[in-house]
């Protein structure tokens, strides 16, 4: 069956199980997959450590997805500085709850 570059079905491009295709000049990811990562805090050194984390080990976990570090302002319920490392984990697991809750109410992965 031939095919022009506007009707080409993306289906049998998909089919081919190749992480990108070079097709009719342009650049086509098939399998490419965005992962969404959701932390909770807006604070710029935290953002980036993670970052830079998913930069060196992103495609180790998944060869074929795009990563997406998103800040979320959610309450950590403990003080602003935690004294101890108690209550520095309470308040990150705090957080990541609050998280999971906040995906779940706006139906977000």
């Amino acid at each position: 069956m031939d095919y022009n570059c506007r009707d080409f079905p993306s289906e049998v491009l998909n089919k081919l199980k190749l992480p990108f295709v070079l097709f009719c000049g342009l650049v086509y990811f098939p399998l490419m997959k965005t992962v969404h990562i959701a932390l909770g805090s807006l604070r710029a050194p935290k953002l980036d450590g993670v970052r830079e984390a998913i930069a060196a080990v992103g495609s180790l976990l998944d060869s074929a997805a795009v990563f997406e570090v998103v800040g979320v302002e959610v309450p950590s319920g403990v003080g602003h500085t935690p004294v101890s490392r108690a209550e520095s984990m309470a308040g990150a697991r705090n957080r990541a709850e609050a998280l999971h809750e906040l995906g779940r109410e706006r139906n977000e992965p």
